[in-house]
């Protein structure tokens, strides 16, 4: 991306046609396309993770192993939610941990904008209900009054009790930092005798249904493996291969093109070009056919496991083929409901009523539906 000033305002390269426009353009005056890099300004709706991160902190809300809420951070202990940016596919994770410590991913891909949203919703949601805690219940019909206890109870029984609660705060965190109270397994390398592994998405250790790869040092190539209950004692390296093992991986897992196949890389934003035919991608495909555009499925199996190959910069500056003016693109955009997970870029005076927190609330993340999946 490149940058540069006139006057007191920056000016940025568009990225479909590389014309000049605002930083603060919501789309490319000449092509119409989206602005990538928007800065956001006034009380609108965040749309990039350090965006979200700023509306947390002004308004005021508790810290985030109070609300439960990471913003920027893939935290795997349970009960989290959370968005991050995956550092090997460039992905957007939305995602909730549950109370058992299950990962349910609410959205991955290349949106930001729409990532951010996502977890902005949630996290309004949740400002509401720790709001509705707070407020006083009536004691009009009660007919209790409650009056502490002046009851001290037995020496001995508190004595061995506060040994008891002493001896937990010391070695609980110690089991929780060596991760012997956690069932779950993060995804990426693994040693298992003297064989690296490749575990693809985080599952828990007792699920006889994760999924494994096997590097073949001999033949310098990537097998899908069945799941086999030893693997469960597979020691784990990181996200990415440290030869300090003293094995060389040649070839990365996702240049495989099985590995493609299952999990094929999300496509950016614009115009495709395949067997002499137009495509756009956003959120999904559509194909220019008889001067109309429609929704398609993917062009081809290449264009699905390697979607850049076939990225056409130079439909971008031709008319004949304008996505922008489509009813797709304009719904996609103009996300003007709240219920549909979506929201209203003009609407800047109401999109954070009743969101700043007051210092006199609390916050009870132990109310959260943690077993739900969103």
């Amino acid at each position: 991306m490149s940058y540069t000033y006139n006057g007191d305002r920056m000016k940025i390269i568009c990225d479909y046609c590389g014309n000049y426009l605002s930083d603060t353009d919501e789309k490319c005056p000449n092509c119409m396309a989206p602005n990538n890099h928007l800065k956001r300004v006034g009380n609108e709706v965040p749309q990039t993770i350090e965006e979200l991160k700023a509306w947390y902190q002004d308004h005021n809300l508790p810290s985030e192993d109070i609300t439960r809420f990471f913003i920027g951070k893939d935290i795997r202990s349970p009960r989290a939610f959370g968005i991050y940016q995956d550092i090997k596919t460039n992905n957007y994770v939305v995602y909730k941990n549950k109370d058992n410590g299950e990962r349910a991913v609410r959205y991955e891909g290349k949106d930001e904008a729409y990532a951010v949203n996502e977890l902005y919703l949630k996290l309004k949601e949740e400002i509401l209900h720790q709001k509705s805690l707070n407020v006083p219940k009536s004691t009009s019909n009660s007919n209790y009054a409650y009056t502490k206890s002046t009851r001290k109870g037995n020496p001995l029984k508190r004595f061995f009790l506060a040994i008891i609660v002493f001896v937990v705060s010391m070695v609980l965190p110690l089991l929780l930092m060596r991760g012997l109270l956690s069932s779950h397994r993060d995804s990426g390398y693994y040693m298992y005798n003297n064989e690296p592994y490749y575990l693809y998405g985080g599952c828990e250790i007792r699920n006889d249904d994760c999924e494994w790869y096997h590097y073949n040092i001999s033949t310098d190539s990537w097998n899908a493996v069945s799941q086999d209950t030893e693997l469960r004692k597979a020691e784990y390296v990181g996200l990415s291969w440290n030869n300090n093992y003293g094995i060389s991986i040649n070839k990365e897992l996702k240049d495989e093109s099985f590995f493609k196949q299952l999990h094929p890389p999300i496509p950016n934003q614009g115009y495709y070009s395949y067997n002499d035919q137009t495509y756009y991608y956003l959120n999904g495909w559509y194909i220019y056919q008889n001067d109309s555009w429609s929704k398609t499925e993917s062009p081809n199996e290449n264009v699905t496991t390697s979607p850049d190959d076939y990225y056409d910069l130079d439909k971008t500056s031709d008319d004949t083929y304008n996505f922008n003016g489509t009813t797709y693109y304009e719904n996609y955009y103009n996300r003007d409901s709240v219920d549909d997970n979506n929201y209203d870029s003009d609407d800047d005076s109401s999109w954070d009523d009743n969101s700043s927190w007051d210092d006199n609330d609390s916050w009870d993340s132990s109310s959260t539906d943690w077993d739900s999946d969103w």
